[in-house]
């Protein structure tokens, strides 16, 4: 009798084991080979907001295993019941997240897999972020409100859909050692803003920001972003006033500078803007020559929009030509994120 009821223990406390063992909380996942699914970030893919893959960091990632049949987005059944919002962290060029999950035994499985960065607990506070839940159907989705403050915007990345149209053992669990490799694409959209003080009496001309703001009579402040197709749903429109904190070093005449501190870009949701609809201007204030006024009138400039639609992964690229005159605002540069440098921006424009 003991050693049934001993044997029955072991076994039960293994079934706990293999429930427990996986970022979801779902029973009907396949009996499991063993094998850990490991994570990956294709080296091919977009930079991050610091300007490299290697500062991609952070994974959310969902798993689906859906038996013989591959994933579809208008099946109820298939829902994250492998991985569900699994929190990945690199560290030393390796991905982990605890507990593991695994390949299923079966190699006729198939298994789908999505993921995007940085994860939703990653984000601050006040950018709301909600992720579809455990039981849903339908691609995972990320909901998503662009923080005023331009320093705590997220670069949003999301990955190409994951899916074994073979077998699990071809596919990934021997040419990729058990990983599945992710390839990056940003979700938002940039824009950025670049000062080249223009020569007006003496080489000793300096500027200092004093205050930098992007504000919109409408533009979208909050949507719904399908984390397989980067697309975004249920646009929410309002008057915006994005604050970016300014380059606190003196900008001299003869280069092109940075007008706010390390670079940082207002991060929107892609939409087609105009000046007629969403009325954009930048407010700004400036001491001349290392003026200590303390309080510097803060002077407002309407800003040209592009007549294509700010796609995502695309960058927009402002130059501020200021000077004791004032400031005139030249619309520099449409490219992709991946392609943009602040280096060739220097090397084309024209310092008056």
């Amino acid at each position: 009798m003991n050693k049934l009821h001993n044997t029955y223990c072991i076994g039960l406390l293994s079934l706990i084991l293999l429930l427990a063992a996986s970022c979801s909380d779902h029973t009907d996942i396949p009996v499991n080979s063993g094998t850990a699914i490991g994570l990956d970030v294709d080296e091919a893919t977009t930079k991050a907001h610091t300007q490299s893959v290697a500062d991609i960091v952070s994974l959310g990632v969902f798993g689906y295993s859906t038996g013989t049949n591959v994933f579809s987005a208008t099946n109820t059944t298939h829902v994250p019941n492998l991985l569900y919002n699994c929190n990945a962290s690199k560290s030393n060029s390796t991905w982990s997240y605890s507990p593991n999950a695994y390949w299923p035994m079966d190699l006729t499985v198939k298994n789908t897999f999505f993921a995007y960065s940085p994860h939703s607990s990653k984000f601050p506070a006040e950018a709301n972020v909600q992720i579809s839940g455990p039981s849903a159907s339908s691609y995972p989705t990320l909901n998503y409100t662009v923080p005023d403050q331009v320093a705590r915007q997220v670069d949003i990345l999301y990955s190409d859909t994951k899916t074994d149209t073979l077998t699990t053992a071809n596919i990934h669990r021997n040419t990729n050692d058990g990983k599945v490799k992710f390839h990056m694409k940003h979700a938002t959209a940039w824009i950025v803003f670049l000062i080249a003080p223009i020569k007006i009496a003496n080489d000793n001309e300096a500027y200092t920001i004093k205050s930098f703001r992007f504000v919109a009579k409408t533009m979208t402040s909050r949507a719904l972003l399908n984390l397989s197709k980067g697309t975004w749903v249920g646009l929410e429109a309002s008057a915006v006033d994005y604050r970016f904190t300014p380059n606190p070093d003196p900008i001299t005449v003869g280069g092109i500078k940075w007008a706010t501190k390390d670079g940082e870009r207002l991060m929107v949701i892609p939409e087609t803007l105009s000046r007629e609809v969403n009325e954009p201007y930048i407010h700004l204030s400036y001491t001349f020559n290392n003026g200590t006024t303390e309080d510097p009138d803060e002077y407002s400039y309407s800003l040209p929009f592009p007549e294509t639609p700010l796609g995502a992964g695309r960058i927009v690229t402002y130059v501020l030509n200021i000077s004791v005159d004032g400031i005139k605002i030249r619309l520099k540069d449409i490219n992709t994120i991946e392609a943009w440098e602040l280096e060739e921006v220097e090397e084309e424009y024209e310092v008056y």
